[in-house]
C-alpha cells in the first residue's frame, strides 16, 4: 500500500461550500475529491508546461531548419550556375 501523510489545509468558506457542494454531488468524501481535484491540476501542469517546451524547441528548430534551406538553396544556385557554364562551355559568367 502507498505511504501517504496528511496535510491541514485552509480554504474560505464560498471555497468550502462549493468543494462540499462538489464532493455530495459526485458522492465521494471531501477528501478524495480534493486529491483527484490535486492530481488534475498537476497533470495538467504537467501538460502545460510540456506544450510549452516543446513549443520552443520547435521555434528553436525552426531558426536552424531555415539556416540549413538557406544554406543549401545557395548550393543549389552554385551547382546551377556550374552546370549551366558547363554546358555552355565558357569559362564563367
Amino acid at each position: 500500500m502507498a505511504e501517504t501523510k496528511k496535510i491541514e489545509l485552509e480554504f474560505k468558506n464560498g471555497l468550502i461550500d462549493e468543494l462540499e457542494e462538489a464532493a455530495h454531488n459526485e458522492d465521494i468524501q471531501k477528501g478524495k475529491f480534493v486529491r483527484e481535484a490535486m492530481k488534475l491540476y498537476l497533470r495538467e501542469r504537467r501538460r502545460i508546461k510540456m506544450t510549452e517546451a516543446m513549443k520552443s524547441g520547435y521555434l528553436e528548430m525552426s531558426h536552424i531548419n531555415r539556416k540549413l534551406s538557406e544554406d543549401g538553396f545557395s548550393q543549389d544556385i552554385r551547382d546551377f550556375l556550374s552546370y549551366e557554364i558547363s554546358l555552355t562551355g565558357c569559362g564563367s559568367f
